[in-house]
């Protein structure tokens, strides 16, 4: 079958086709062209396609549909028809300032969201520093904290002893007393029994007087001393009683400061405990906080180097601008 070719352009006329300056193809070996018909200007295998999009032949093949200066496979195109050289410079004008305009409307969206993104990231930069000097100080306070916790868990220590020490002192005041209460019920009976033996002799006495009544004045003195004496007695006998009656009370009173006394060691104790579990919570806490420093420092530095990419890819963005700007010159 014959392959129909559309008229050659004259002069000042050119190949209706703006594919070098809107098209690319590239095939699966690489190798790129402008349009389906061109000849092969580059390979994306072995150079990246901006630079084939830049090469000579790529240029050239630009310059010949710019200038009516046509290749033989634009010569012999059947797709395309013939346009003037000042039409087709128009059209390729504008579709580049169309596409540039967009271009830049589209960089300057993502330069505007980047620009919020690095906005954030510098936010959450400073929140996190904040946040890791917090983590310092909270470290600094609970060590200050355990360093606090640890001298009050040795003062119990010291205390409960104390405590441990003085015990087997007061149960020995406490037997003390009660031999001093059994001496004190012993001394009572013999006074008793003193009491009674002197009321059978005041008896006998004055049963005696009577007998003896030319003794009489006498035995009156004799008994006045005797009833003194029994008088004597029965005072420190009741004295003897109330000091009796006062021991109970006091014995009871040593008795509940000693059950007080156990409970607070016992209580100590407990709280030692509790203490000493805190501390152990505490440091585990402060050594978790130290651990998750590196970290944070780390993701940091993560959004630092976010920070720098971004910036390289808004400043890689600008390049293209400059590359479609280019393509508006005449020689291209």
């Amino acid at each position: 079958m014959a392959v129909s070719f559309n008229k050659a352009p004259g002069i000042g006329e050119t190949r209706d086709c703006t594919d070098p300056w809107n098209f690319v193809i590239v095939r699966s070996n690489g190798d790129v062209s402008l349009c389906c018909r061109s000849e092969v200007v580059g390979n994306v295998k072995s150079t990246p396609l901006p630079e084939v999009l830049e090469s000579d032949k790529a240029k050239e093949l630009r310059r010949g549909v710019w200038t009516g200066d046509l290749n033989y496979d634009c010569l012999r195109c059947s797709e395309r028809g013939v346009s003037t050289i000042e039409d087709l410079r128009a059209r390729v004008r504008k579709g580049v300032a169309d596409r540039a305009a967009e271009e830049i409307a589209s960089l300057r969206s993502e330069r505007h969201v980047l620009r919020q993104i690095r906005s954030e990231l510098l936010k959450e930069r400073a929140g996190l520093r904040a946040h890791v000097e917090a983590i310092e100080n909270e470290r600094d306070r609970l060590v200050q904290h355990s360093s606090a916790l640890q001298a009050d868990v040795e003062h119990l220590r010291e205390h409960a002893s104390t405590l441990d020490g003085e015990r087997p002192h007061l149960h020995g005041h406490i037997a003390n007393l009660e031999r001093e209460v059994r001496a004190i019920e012993d001394e009572r009976g013999r006074l008793a029994r003193h009491s009674s033996e002197l009321q059978t002799e005041l008896t006998r006495l004055q049963g005696h007087a009577k007998a003896l009544e030319s003794e009489r004045p006498h035995l009156h003195g004799h008994i006045a001393n005797l009833e003194r004496e029994l008088a004597n007695f029965q005072a420190h006998v009741g004295n003897l009683e109330r000091e009796l009656a006062n021991f109970p009370a006091h014995v009871g009173n040593l008795e509940r400061g000693l059950e007080a006394v156990e409970g607070e060691r016992e209580r100590l104790a407990r709280h030692s405990l509790a203490l000493q579990e805190e501390l152990t919570r505490l440091q585990d806490h402060a050594k978790t906080l130290e651990g998750e420093r590196p970290h944070l420092h780390g993701h940091i530095a993560n959004l630092e180097r976010e920070l720098a990419s971004m910036n390289a890819r808004l400043e890689a963005k600008r390049n293209p601008i400059k590359r479609i700007l280019g393509l508006l010159k005449p020689d291209r």
